[in-house]
Order: structure tokens, then C-alpha cells, then sequence
């Protein structure tokens, strides 16, 4: 059985940390544990799917992400106000339909207010999120079946709606990233047109 390493740095060497069956895309350190995600199905000596933890020198399963009869993929793990987002491409997180988003409550996942209710084609990819200008801002590559929904929204506090109408437009895997940066919202990703000015892989939103 062939593993993919996680490697940790000291200030001096690097040693293993963990060794995967396939590729971990995302970490973050949350309430002082360390939470990967990805694609692997387990971890040596262990049983993880798609997310895993790091505690008393072993790891251990952060929840179940499911893409039906497959495991669900965790492309992003953000922390955002001591919240916890897991997006990737998923249906449910810890059986609770959650449509590629999922906050963790306690000790467990739960959908996102707002997000499971909406419309969206089949298996929308989600990629960042953010605060922005005190709202949630979540991109990827998603729409809705009139197009009216597409690749990037923000929370209001009661609905899931447009950054912006048609700005952002085109490629196959939509807005991958966002940062904010001297009050502006930059973007990068695949999409090539945004309304009254030409941006090619990279925009900023003020």
C-alpha cells in the first residue's frame, strides 16, 4: 500500500506527521488541534475519511462527509470568528444535509443558516469563504438552474445572494480564493469577464 505524507517542520528538520492514502488539500489549527482535509480515505493505522484530527500523537476521524454512495471531498477549512467551515464537494456532513458547507457546533457538523435551502445544480464545488464588510462570503464553481445563483454569494443575515450581478462569469472552477487586503476583496481563480472591466484570473472588489 503506497501513503502520501503529512510533514511538520521544527525550525530545524522535518519529520512525518501522518501518512495518507491519498492527498491532503487543507489544514487549519482549531482550538488548538490540528484538523487536515482532502481526498484520502484513511490514515495509517487509523480509520479517517476526507478529514481527520491530531491529538495525543495520533489521529483520529473529525466527522463524516458524504457524496452519496462515495466520500465526500474537503477542499477548504477555515476558521472565521471561532467557527469552523468545512466546503468541498459533499452532500451531507455527519448525516445532516448540508449542500458542500457545514459549520462545526460542538462536536458536531451542521448545516450552514440559509445555504441547504437553496437551489443549487448537482454537486456544487466549493472552494473559500470569507468576511467580508461583516458578511459571510462563500465562491467555487455552483449555480443555480436559472444562473441567477453563480460562483460567488454573501450571507445578509437572512439570505444567501449575490456579491454582485453577473461580475464574475466563465471557467471551469469559478472564484478558488479570496483575501482581503487594505479593505479591498481580491479573488483568484478560472473566469475571465467581470462587468464594465476585463479581468483575467485575478480581481479585487472594494
Amino acid at each position: 500500500t503506497s501513503y502520501l505524507p503529512l510533514y511538520r517542520y521544527n525550525g530545524l528538520d522535518w519529520d512525518t506527521l501522518g501518512l495518507f492514502g491519498n492527498k491532503v488539500i487543507t489544514a487549519v489549527v482549531y482550538h488548538d488541534t490540528l484538523i487536515v482535509g482532502g481526498v484520502f480515505d484513511h490514515v495509517r493505522n487509523s480509520t479517517a475519511v476526507s478529514i481527520a484530527c491530531y491529538a495525543d500523537g495520533a489521529w483520529h476521524p473529525y466527522g463524516t462527509f458524504s457524496n452519496g454512495v462515495s466520500q465526500g471531498v474537503i477542499q477548504r477549512l477555515r476558521v472565521i470568528d471561532d467557527t469552523l467551515y468545512a466546503l468541498g464537494i459533499f452532500e451531507t456532513a455527519d448525516g445532516q444535509y448540508c449542500q458542500s458547507l457545514a459549520q462545526r457546533v460542538g462536536g458536531h457538523w451542521e448545516p450552514v443558516p440559509g445555504w441547504s435551502e437553496l437551489t443549487l445544480n448537482a454537486d456544487p464545488w466549493l472552494m473559500e469563504i470569507i468576511r467580508y464588510q461583516g458578511k459571510l462570503i462563500v465562491s467555487g464553481n455552483f449555480s443555480s438552474q436559472d444562473l441567477t445563483l453563480k460562483d460567488m454569494l454573501q450571507y445578509d443575515g437572512n439570505a444567501w445572494v449575490p456579491v454582485c450581478n453577473g461580475c464574475l462569469m466563465g471557467g471551469m472552477d469559478g472564484v478558488g480564493s479570496m483575501v482581503e487586503y487594505q479593505g479591498y476583496l481580491y479573488v483568484g481563480g478560472i473566469f475571465f469577464y467581470a462587468t464594465g472591466n476585463a479581468g483575467q484570473g485575478i480581481m479585487r472588489w472594494n
